[in-house]
């Protein structure tokens, strides 16, 4: 009986060290899942700061393509109206070139055709002399006005030149 008590003890002192370990070594499992609860936190937290950072270079990268795209829709519309502008006096030039002075060239090349060459004294060529001269300068009038039109044009262009942004 002593044996058999001495044997209880001995069991009782394993149970008791078996109960410890077993008790230890829950509170390692324990820390364990703990740390690594941790570790998989800082990891989707670091993902999500990622990604947040992944998003506004995103977001600034659209936003500057989408102010370099309203900054070339303006001098695209800015060009347009230029090449507008460009047709409109060119196509005047045109009005005035087929109709403005082709009249007046006409007349100077009929009153040419009169001059009496052979007799540059005859009375009549210094009439002819004098219309010549009258249609000449109504033709150095139209010319003028096509070059002040082409002018205009080109100060146009200069103001524009000069007021964009460097």
């Amino acid at each position: 009986s002593l044996s058999s008590l001495a044997k209880k003890i001995a069991i009782t002192k394993l149970e008791n060290t078996s109960d410890s370990l077993l008790t230890e070594k829950k509170l390692q499992i324990n820390k364990l899942e703990n740390e690594n609860k941790k570790k998989e936190n800082i990891i989707y937290i670091s993902g999500i700061v990622l990604l947040l950072i992944v998003m506004v270079v995103v977001v600034r990268k659209f936003i500057t393509s989408l102010k370099s795209n309203q900054q070339l829709a303006k001098e695209k519309t800015k060009h347009l109206k230029r090449i507008k502008a460009q047709s409109t006096v060119l196509m005047d030039i045109a009005y005035i070139q087929s109709h403005e002075v082709r009249g007046p060239l006409s007349t100077i090349m009929g009153l040419v055709d009169l001059f009496n060459i052979e007799d540059p004294a005859d009375p009549g060529n210094k009439e002819l002399l004098e219309g010549i001269a009258t249609v000449a300068r109504r033709l150095d009038k139209v010319i003028t006005e096509v070059v002040n039109k082409e002018n205009s044009l080109n100060r146009e262009e200069e103001i524009d030149t000069d007021e964009t942004p460097v």
